[in-house]
């Protein structure tokens, strides 16, 4: 029985053996298999690339959206040097033809006092007293007391708005760099240079904590996590004189403007004429524009009157003194652009995506430390004057060359603050040639130096992620140490050619 049992088992083994059904199903389910996996991984990877380029325009609008307001700021301190020169002009004005008055008066009272006196000169003497007479009556009860009163006061208001928006626009254009990072996909946004504020202060106490957890944790990656820190706080490239040297300055460039020539005109229009008055003889115009063109004695009633409240905000080009100085284009470049790093928190999503092909053995498949989680991004933008042609101080004496602006404005070049023309664009994070400047110590800043400054920043903004559903803490201190290993290899030497 039991050989025959054996002999229909072997019989049917050797009938399977020789069957060839089902051989093509065997293939198409592993070829199904390999079509699944790939397509899963394709999927995956297409998140990812979508997540990057999704936090990349994240990063350009932040750094867009926080150069935009610096440029906002920009034009409506122009606007408001404007204002004041209308003032200022009026008043050299003003006392440039009482002063025409009094000195054509006294020409003609000495041509009429000549032992053979001039009697048309006697004429306009005894009209130009009545008139003189009259104007300073108007000059004391009434326009000196404004002048010293409503217009001193609209001077110090355009002055205290001009501080204003001097020092509240940094903080202005970070929380926008912010808010329009986090609004696109990031989670969350930080600016360089930071802000001024004692915020900058704490970024070695938030370092040695860090490097407290690097200890805990047992990396050996870095041994010594000190930050070298930049000397650099985010501002407007602005800058005012002051005093004697500032008022001369002032004066000098006012010349020639078009408030300065519309002043002129009106009081022109406005001047009585023979009989009524002497103010349109050709004697008394003739003193009127000589003054005109060398207002000392009025510039110094005007300064006195409005004292250092109306100085205008004018662009900080780095140089002591000369008008005509000019700063390198590598330093006017830091003055006026932001290098924004953007965040996006990778969490559960980000973590399922990359373990889910995860088949190597436990002994092989450890993460490393400074593996990142989520994924980072840059972005640069600038501040720039007219329509982009323009790099700087030094790009031409008449490189902006626009009749409103005035003479001596002209000859300095662009850019300047007469004109309401600054813009905002992108920018690559460093050219050939370029730097980032210096540290306190002297040594050339590279990109560990300037993400040690951001650290607090991104620290306390990160706060944010909590609201975000892949936020993780523990995720986001790694990627922070990650982010600072990467740093850390980008010295000064080796930044040129970063464009994102």
């Amino acid at each position: 029985m039991l050989n025959a049992i054996h002999s229909f088992l072997r019989a049917r083994l050797k009938e399977l053996d020789r069957a060839q059904e089902g051989a093509v199903f065997l293939l198409m389910l592993a070829g199904i298999l390999i079509v699944f996996i790939s397509a899963m991984m394709m999927h995956d990877a297409g998140d990812a690339a979508r997540d990057k380029i999704m936090l990349q325009n994240s990063a350009d609008t932040a750094a867009f959206s926080q150069s935009v307001v610096k440029a906002r700021s920009m034009n409506m301190i122009s606007y408001a040097n404007t204002s004041k020169r209308v003032f200022y002009a009026y008043t050299v004005v003003y006392f440039n033809a009482y002063q025409a008055l009094i000195t054509s008066l006294a020409i003609y009272t000495g041509r009429c006092l000549k032992i053979f006196p001039h009697i048309p000169s006697c004429i306009r003497m005894a009209i130009g007293a009545i008139q003189l007479t009259m104007e300073t009556i108007e000059l004391v009860a009434t326009n000196l007391p404004y002048m010293m009163g409503r217009a001193k006061t609209e001077v110090k208001s355009l002055n205290k708005y001009q501080e204003y928006m001097r020092d509240v626009t940094p903080w202005w254009g970070y929380v926008e760099n912010m808010m329009r990072g986090i609004s696109n996909g990031a989670t969350v946004t930080a600016a360089w240079p930071p802000p001024p504020g004692d915020l900058i202060k704490i970024p070695d106490q938030i370092t040695s904590a860090l490097g407290f957890i690097d200890g805990v944790l047992g990396s050996t990656i870095v041994e010594d996590y000190i930050p070298e820190h930049t000397d650099k706080i985010d501002k407007l490239p602005l800058k005012r004189g002051s005093g004697l040297s500032g008022a001369g300055g002032y004066c000098f460039e006012m010349v020639g403007t078009f408030e300065h020539l519309m002043a002129m005109f009106e009081h022109y229009l406005r001047s009585d004429s023979f009989p009524k008055g002497i103010s349109k003889e050709g004697q008394t115009i003739g003193i009127f524009i000589g003054l005109n063109v060398l207002p000392l004695a009025s510039c110094a009633i005007a300064s006195a009157m409005y004292g250092d409240d109306v100085l205008d905000f004018r662009v900080d080009n780095g140089v002591v003194g000369g008008i005509f100085s000019g700063v390198s284009p590598n330093a006017w470049m830091q003055s006026t652009s932001n290098l924004t790093f953007a965040y996006q928190a990778g969490g559960k999503r980000s973590g399922i995506q990359r373990d889910r092909f995860n088949v190597i053995g436990s002994d092989h498949n450890s993460k490393p430390f400074y593996a990142a989680e989520g994924y980072w991004s840059m972005a640069r933008s600038e501040i720039v004057f007219g329509n982009g042609s323009n790099s700087g101080p030094l790009s031409g004496v008449f490189g902006s060359f626009n009749i409103f602006n005035g003479i001596i404005t002209n000859l300095m070049g662009s850019p300047h603050m007469w004109s309401p023309s600054w813009t905002a664009r992108l920018r690559p994070v460093h050219l050939p040639g370029e730097s980032l400047g210096t540290s306190f110590q002297g040594n050339p800043v590279g990109m560990k130096a300037v993400y040690m400054d951001m650290v607090p920043y991104l620290a306390l903004t990160s706060l944010v992620g909590l609201l975000d559903s892949n936020f993780s803490l523990s995720g986001a201190v790694k990627d922070l140490m990650y982010l600072y290993a990467v740093n850390a290899s980008m010295s000064a030497d080796r930044l040129q050619g970063i464009q994102k």
